[in-house]
């Protein structure tokens, strides 16, 4: 009896153990955890009371062990020799389904003390089929705080509801020892991908780099880039209308859109043609013997009337422009320009030309007249016209940005505009005196020069707009401006006659020649209201960011000037001119006078220019 009760004790141990960490309360716990697939919990709640042990029968002595189902067979040196094994039958109640693993973080299963079994060969009740759950590998070194987890239903309670097992795949069991009859031959290892290192991009070159905070535009890029920016740099296009001024639509307050350039330079070389001074006719000859006045028949124009010169002008023009902040809202600008003097001239010489005559009209016969510089037997000589013109200006500006972005910059400017012009005209003639000259001597000497001068100073206000449109290098821009104001106009016309005989040592010196004599001596001034319209465009490209070549076209148009040739009267009492031919009368006109013709002055042509920001 005593030894019933002892075999009673060690198989209630037995079965206590196994319960404890079996995954059914009913289920007898003969097998490692590791094989009945339970999963490994840290902290248990305490099993109720096993249930009364079942009479073990007797095996024969040669009864081997039978793993679990899906599992191999332990090798022969994992079970000592000499000890007796038990075949495993299956049960008919399945088990219910596993408990679902903790996520991510599992910690260490607790040592279960090891539990002798008995000497004996004891009778096992028939063990159900067993699938091995999905089990993670151990973890070494417990998190020192695990943060709360929701909680679950213990798989220990009973629960009227069962929870479904998640499908997943089953790998191979990890065995918990390396020693005693549960240990479970090494699982295969699992080949792992190695994960492969993400790939760093290049970095960008320096010069391709943004700046912080500002923004790269869009489509239309500086330098050839279509994405970016490389110098200093604005918004699209699309930004113009709605910008800071709010004409167009709107106003905007992100100054990062405007531009930090703030001082320009520009110098360019002009080739201009501007529109000559007209002259009325102030040469003829005669092909067939006579004196060469006009309306005489026979008579021929050797400087017929019309424009006098036709030549481009070369010339020079520089413009700078400064913003007072970085942001390019005002400014200021100014410019200055210079054609220089373009001289015009044309000669006759009796050994050429044997007839050479002056022609005016004189209201004392009434009728055409002239000074004759040449005729054969009276006298020879030479007759010159030469003119001169020359012409500048300059302009100050205070400027408003309307738009200043990446690809297109506008503005309005409002300032000072003077212009000069300053002409002349000189005709002189140098004779001799023939054997058969009426009035002199042969070999008297005469000079005869008349001067027309003429000045013309603009001083005004001007109002204009400028824009200037980019594609990546290439640059559109065009300025245009209109002044209003006064031109002070001065005409100064001289004139004089030498003449020196035969045997003086000085010449004889009167005042007025033949056009300027008389009444239009001297210096005359008037003031005239002006418009000063000026357009110019220009084609550009940026060699670097900072330098820019262009070629351009400029047209200038100044209304109300005068001109020297406008100014001569061909009407002339030959009573005012020096030493007249005697017996001739007054004709009761006080003729030549000062004309004060107006007239425009139209200038056009191209510039070839170079810029530079800072």
């Amino acid at each position: 009896m005593k030894r019933n009760r002892v075999k009673a004790a060690g198989l209630g141990l037995a079965l206590w153990a196994g319960y404890l960490h079996g995954a059914d309360p009913q289920a007898p716990a003969m097998l490692p955890a590791a094989v009945r697939g339970e999963p490994i919990h840290p902290a248990l709640p305490e099993a109720p009371p096993a249930a009364a042990p079942m009479p073990a029968p007797v095996l024969p002595a040669d009864t081997v062990w039978l793993p679990a189902k899906g599992h191999t067979a332990p090798p022969s040196n994992v079970i000592p020799a000499g000890v007796p094994h038990v075949v495993v039958p299956e049960l008919a109640k399945p088990l219910p389904a596993p408990t679902p693993l903790l996520p991510e973080v599992k910690p260490a299963a607790p040592k279960l003390p090891e539990i002798p079994l008995p000497v004996a060969p004891m009778a096992l009740p028939t063990m159900p089929k067993v699938e091995l759950p999905v089990t993670l590998p151990e973890i070494q070194k417990p998190p020192a705080a695990l943060p709360d987890l929701p909680k679950r239903p213990d798989p220990l309670l009973k629960s009227d509801t069962p929870v479904p097992p998640k499908p997943r795949p089953v790998p191979p069991a990890i065995p918990r020892s390396k020693d005693g009859p549960d240990a479970l031959p090494n699982p295969t290892p699992i080949p792992v991908k190695p994960v492969e290192k993400e790939k760093e991009l290049p970095t960008a070159p320096p010069e391709l780099m943004v700046p912080s905070g500002v923004p790269v535009p869009g489509k239309h890029g500086t330098f050839g880039s279509p994405g970016v920016r490389i110098s200093k740099d604005f918004p699209a296009l699309h930004d113009l209308i709605d910008h800071d001024l709010g004409l167009f639509g709107g106003v905007r307050d992100d100054d990062a859109n405007l531009a930090a350039d703030r001082l320009e330079f520009r110098a360019e070389y002009l080739l201009w043609w501007a529109n000559n001074q007209r002259i009325p006719v102030l040469a003829t000859t005669s092909v067939n013997g006579g004196f060469g006045f006009l309306d005489d028949p026979g008579t021929r124009t050797l400087l017929e009337p019309g424009s006098f010169g036709d030549s481009p002008r070369g010339g020079f023009r520089a413009r700078a422009g400064y913003w007072f902040d970085d942001c390019g809202r005002f400014g200021i600008d100014g410019s200055f320009f210079f054609l220089a003097n373009q001289a015009t001239s044309a000669g006759f010489d009796s050994n050429d030309i044997p007839t050479i005559t002056r022609p005016i009209y004189a209201p004392n016969f009434p009728g055409e007249f002239g000074e004759i510089v040449a005729f054969p037997g009276i006298s020879s000589g030479v007759l010159t016209i030469e003119s001169t013109s020359k012409l500048w200006g300059f302009d100050l500006n205070l400027r408003r940005a309307l738009c200043k972005t990446c690809d297109f910059h506008s503005e309005v400017f409002a300032g000072y505009r003077g212009l000069a012009l300053n002409e002349s005209l000189t005709i002189n003639e140098f004779l001799t005196a023939l054997p058969g000259n009426p009035n002199d001597p042969a070999g008297t000497t005469i000079t005869v020069s008349d001067s027309f001068q003429t000045r013309n100073r603009f001083n005004g206000g001007q109002v204009g707009y400028a824009a200037e449109r980019q594609w990546n290098r290439w640059t559109l821009e065009g300025r245009g401006s209109i002044a209003l104001g006064n031109t002070s106009q001065t005409v100064e016309i001289t004139g004089f006659q030498s003449r020196l005989r035969p045997g003086m040592a000085t010449p004889d010196t009167f005042s007025g020649g033949l056009l300027a004599a008389g009444p239009n001596l001297g210096k005359f001034e008037r003031d005239r209201f002006s418009v000063v319209p000026e357009f110019t465009l220009n084609l550009g490209y940026w060699i670097t960011p900072v330098l820019k070549a262009y070629v351009g076209y400029n047209f200038l148009h100044w209304s109300n000037v005068v001109r020297a040739g406008d100014q001569i009267d061909r009407v002339v009492d030959v009573t005012f001119v020096p030493n007249p031919p005697p017996g001739v009368p007054f004709s009761g006109q006080f003729r030549p006078q000062p004309t004060f013709t107006q007239t425009n002055l139209s200038v056009n042509g191209i510039q070839f220019g170079i810029m530079g920001r800072w």
